[in-house]
């Protein structure tokens, strides 16, 4: 909900019967969740939200998500064929792959959302990443053409055959 939209009487008062009834359940937020029943009992539509935007995220489009997955999704199939290797050439996106992450300040929402699928739903188990997912470094850019060489080489192997060192080292040139 925006600072444009606006609540019926209805909508109001279950929202100030919610705020009493967390102001009992949360003593920790009491005098927040007062302020927020007060602007709601007293109509000053200006202050409904103030609290409320700063717990709820704009939502992440399901192309994004699509393509988080899709990230991680190769990383931890890259991240388990490059530890069958002994000798892998350097490359200079070998780190990106290796430890999975995207910034924090810029593409929190993306960082956020691996967060949700490794930690919470337990998908892609062992995939290693530094700090919490946060690169402290813009990465999506370079995802993107790395998930591009990727499919690249997907559609040249069957998926049964495993990337060889010449593959990833394509992938991640």
């Amino acid at each position: 909900m925006g600072l444009n939209e606006k609540l019926s009487r209805a909508e109001r008062l279950i929202l100030i019967n919610q705020s009493r009834i967390l102001e009992h359940l949360e003593p920790g937020s009491k005098e927040t969740l007062q302020l927020q029943r007060e602007a709601l009992e007293q109509g000053y539509e200006l202050e409904y939200f103030t609290y409320a935007d700063a717990l709820i995220s704009d939502p992440l489009p399901e192309s994004e998500c699509d393509l988080v997955s899709n990230i991680l999704q190769m990383c931890w199939i890259l991240q388990k064929r490059l530890a069958e290797f002994d000798d892998l050439p350097e490359s200079r996106h070998l780190h990106v792959v290796e430890n999975v992450g995207f910034d924090g300040n810029h593409e929190s929402a993306h960082m956020g959302y691996a967060r949700f699928l490794v930690e919470k739903y337990g998908k892609f188990k062992g995939i290693t990443t530094e700090d919490a997912f946060n690169s402290h470094a813009p990465r999506l850019s370079i995802y993107r053409k790395l998930l591009s060489r990727y499919e690249t080489e997907l559609r040249n192997y069957r998926i049964s055959d495993p990337f060889t060192a010449e593959a990833i080292a394509r992938i991640l040139a």
